[in-house]
């Protein structure tokens, strides 16, 4: 074993590390079952984790984001590119928006304070990207502002969360240093002291923060939707997210940015299906998911599709593995309050279909609404069933495809089970 090199971290943590008495150490666990949804289920390392010192938590509000930058870098600095995206957030009832780098120098008809108002009055929180220093890529932050600086971090909080900022996102937080460890924490709680929520981009994996720090939604610690500008990723990308359910996302929410329903010319092409997309909203859990999708993309998509978009938690009270290999495919349940959400999604394998034994399910009856492959990667098809926990469901998927279901109470049970097969048209060979 060695210390880090001196200049890993990019000069913002010295390579020495200190401990002090009485002797604490950084503390590992490893998670190990019988089955798989031993691991997917688990909460060990929140559980481990120290508890939060205070129970000031009802201004936290978990919740899903619009974000402009994934599919025009420019669109922070320019009012008139961004604030389409506060109005989508508001028609889809998304709690938050989150505007990308440059946001300080945004012009073209307004500025910030001028889309804090706009986003106010449609009901729209908005939350603002930060460089965790001042100097690494010039015009990216406020004029010298550097979060690693106590005093500049403590003065900028507070003025934003004066002005009515929810959050901030911040990005380019370089090596595991132990002064950068303790920088996260400090990040973190001078935030909560400001009641501002915290996401963590380009940042090591979750440690049982969340627990801690009730501020923070979600850490990036992932290859993500920015990435299939590669084409390597963007080959692999169905697998990948198979995979990601099994590692991952189980050690803490996960800021993958999921959800493209479309393409930017130029820029960004996926292979997996609009259901598959849309599915990783469930099979994936953040604590904020940032949706990067453009208000065109969404707004080209069935009424159904909106609908779900209106409705799809982000805080679920559980969770349930319910089938899936890693690199195959992934079908996860999770649970808020009465209603369950399924999102099951698949590489290129051709695993043609699915099963989805509902045992899971109290008693009674449950009206189920699906929406899965349709017939072809760009489109959807949906259907509906009343079913109970003696029923299953089979659908089929597209290579990279998937689907979703919500099932919810009807409190009245058919008279006898049945094995409720939902057909697609799109080609699974």
């Amino acid at each position: 074993m060695r210390l880090p090199e001196e200049d890993e971290g990019e000069g913002i943590a010295s390579r020495a590390a200190a401990i002090g008495f009485p002797w604490l150490s950084p503390w590992r666990v490893v998670i190990v079952g019988q089955t798989l949804a031993t691991i997917v289920e688990s909460t060990a390392v929140t559980d481990l984790a120290p508890a939060p010192t205070t129970t000031d938590l009802a201004w936290i509000k978990p919740g899903r984001a619009s974000w402009s930058a994934w599919s025009d870098t420019t669109s922070p600095r320019d009012y008139q590119k961004i604030f389409p995206f506060v109005n989508l957030a508001s028609q889809l009832k998304w709690e938050y928006s989150l505007v990308g780098r440059g946001w300080p120098e945004m012009q073209d008809g307004g500025d910030l304070n001028d889309l804090l108002d706009y986003a106010k009055a449609r009901y729209v929180g908005l939350t603002l990207w930060y460089d965790v220093r001042a100097t690494h890529a010039e015009g990216d932050t406020v004029a010298g502002v550097d979060l690693t600086n106590p005093e500049a971090r403590r003065a900028e909080l507070k003025r934003i969360a004066a002005l009515g900022v929810k959050g901030i996102a911040v990005d380019f937080i370089p090596s595991d240093k132990q002064a950068v460890i303790a920088l996260y924490e400090d990040i973190l709680r001078d935030a909560a002291a400001n009641r501002l929520l915290v996401t963590l981009r380009g940042s090591t994996i979750p440690r049982g923060w969340q627990r801690t720090f009730p501020n923070l939604m979600s850490m990036e610690a992932v290859k993500g939707a920015r990435f299939y500008t590669d084409s390597l990723f963007d080959e692999n990308a169905a697998m990948y997210n198979t995979i990601y359910p099994f590692t991952r996302n189980v050690i803490g929410s996960m800021d993958y940015t999921p959800m493209i329903f479309g393409n930017v010319p130029g820029q960004f092409e996926h292979l997996t299906t609009n259901p598959h997309e849309l599915a990783l909203s469930v099979v994936f859990e953040s604590g904020v998911q940032h949706f990067v999708s453009t208000p065109a993309m969404i707004d080209a998509q069935p009424e159904f599709v909106k609908q779900f978009l209106q409705i799809v938690p982000t805080v679920w009270d559980e969770t349930r593995f319910v089938d899936g290999f890693p690199g195959k495919y992934a079908v996860i349940a999770r649970r808020r309050g009465p209603d369950w959400f399924v999102g099951a999604i698949t590489s290129d394998t051709l695993v043609s279909a699915v099963e989805v034994p509902l045992g899971f399910l109290g008693a009674g009856s449950f009206n189920v609404g699906l929406i899965s492959d349709g017939e072809d990667y760009d489109q959807f098809a949906s259907n509906s069933a009343t079913l109970t926990n003696q029923d299953t469901m089979t659908v089929e998927l597209a290579p990279r495809g998937g689907f979703v279901a919500r099932i919810k109470p009807t409190g009245i049970a058919p008279a006898t089970p049945t094995l409720w097969r939902a057909r697609i048209l799109f080609p699974t060979a």
